[in-house]
């Protein structure tokens, strides 16, 4: 830890707070319903009702009655303590609750309960940094009693941790308010996007008078993408075999696709060479192929700029010559969730080719596909900056959050507070 400020102390979290693990009793989940109305029931948090609330814990999903805690070996956790997971994927989540209605936890959250601090400066500190730092172990991660008690905390004056809390509460609320507008952006936009996206294939765009129902625009038609689309798979290449691999064929993956952002693509990381290409199933696909995942997940899309086949993870589309590659582009685009349902699948849900094949997508004249095109082309456009710059908010609100936590556990955050006081 830094130099701190004089008048601070260095210590443990075991000087200030008592830390308390969790308990599960056997067939905790039927004992609500043995319970009369006059019974006195208590929450039993669990590590997934670390959601129920941003920043504190008043109820849970299961509730048991406080005579039976100590015949059930469950610790009461007082309100003011500060909760969070100690196992396994949960700690990933960095969820961190002061307990305001006191309760029970489950043996996969721990207990802090401060003693000779404050909650909220214990709740603040614990937010400084993230749980996977103090977890323990690669394949289970997990948080341990003799560890936590050890990790060091800076403890100011008093005065000086009430005014900690002051301006972190203060401050980082108005962090929160921002990064509500934030995901106010986001959902607007997503509905915008859906609106605009179902008013382009319905004609609302373009024509001057849409049809009702679902009857098609006037000069409109319906066809199945199989009638009107070559519908292509992929296929892999043994990957053992070093020949089959590093040609001059592009070969693209879903992962390929998982960290595009463009809306074409030339090719994916790895290429094949053509004895691999024969050695498969993948098939080459002209330029202006819309690529279109079928799995894992379903719905990544991007068009090629020039000839490319893919792994099977892909229904591909070869539109004929009265479709435009960019038009068909954006109505898979608005046809995905549709695709979604139709998906069959345990180990991961996946459209074959006959479903994608008999999928009925809508026809407008050339002309006017072009128009759509440029209208949507334009509005997503804008859309999408909009969003760019939602989350550039975020990823400045998160750097200014974690510079307030930082100078708060530093003293820096209160240095002209104290040079004030002489």
């Amino acid at each position: 830890m830094r130099d701190l400020p004089r008048s601070w102390i260095s210590t443990t979290v075991s000087q200030v707070a008592s830390i308390r693990p969790g308990k599960t009793p056997p067939k905790l989940e039927d004992r609500l319903e043995s319970h009369s109305r006059d019974d006195r029931i208590i929450p039993f948090y669990k590590a997934g009702d670390l959601n129920l609330h941003p920043s504190e814990l008043r109820e849970s999903r299961l509730y048991v009655a406080e005579e039976e805690l100590g015949s059930l070996g469950i610790h009461l956790i007082p309100a003011g303590a500060v909760v969070f997971p100690k196992a396994g994927g949960a700690i990933a989540t960095d969820k961190k609750r002061i307990v305001k209605t006191p309760g029970g936890i489950d043996l996969n959250c721990m207990a802090v309960i401060p003693e000779s601090i404050s909650p909220e400066y214990l709740f603040w500190f614990f937010q400084s940094f993230r749980l996977s730092d103090i977890a323990d172990g690669s394949v289970v991660p997990q948080i341990g009693k003799k560890k936590l008690s050890g990790l060091e905390i800076p403890v100011p004056p008093p005065n000086e941790r009430c005014e900690i809390v002051r301006i972190l509460d203060t401050q980082l609320a108005r962090i929160d308010t921002v990064l509500r507008s934030v995901q106010g952006v986001r959902a607007k936009a997503d509905q915008f996007r859906r609106s605009l996206l179902h008013a382009a294939f319905t004609g609302q765009l373009t024509q001057p008078e849409p049809s009702r129902g679902d009857a098609l625009p006037e000069g409109w038609s319906s066809d199945s993408i199989g009638s009107v689309c070559q519908v292509v798979s992929g296929g892999t290449p043994k990957s053992g075999v070093e020949r089959f691999w590093g040609g001059d064929v592009n070969w693209v993956t879903p992962d390929d696709l998982s960290k595009h952002t463009g809306r074409y693509i030339s090719g994916g990381r790895r290429t094949l060479t053509r004895e691999g290409l024969a050695s498969c199933s993948a098939k080459v696909m002209p330029e202006g192929s819309v690529l279109f995942t079928s799995r894992a997940p379903i719905g990544y899309l991007a068009i090629a700029t020039g000839e490319v086949c893919t792994n099977q993870g892909f229904k591909s589309l070869v539109p004929g010559p009265d479709l435009s590659p960019v038009f068909l582009y954006h109505q898979m685009h608005y046809l995905t969730p549709a695709i979604k349902h139709l998906a069959t699948g345990t180990t991961f849900a996946e459209v074959n080719k006959k479903t994608v094949s008999g999928i009925a997508i809508a026809i407008p004249p050339t002309d006017e596909q072009d128009e759509i095109v440029r209208i949507l082309d334009t509005q997503l456009a804008r859309l999408d900056a909009a969003v760019a710059a939602a989350d550039r908010v975020e990823v400045e609100c998160g750097r200014l959050r974690r510079s307030l936590l930082q100078a708060a556990f530093t003293g820096d955050l209160t240095r002209k507070w104290r040079e004030s006081r002489g």
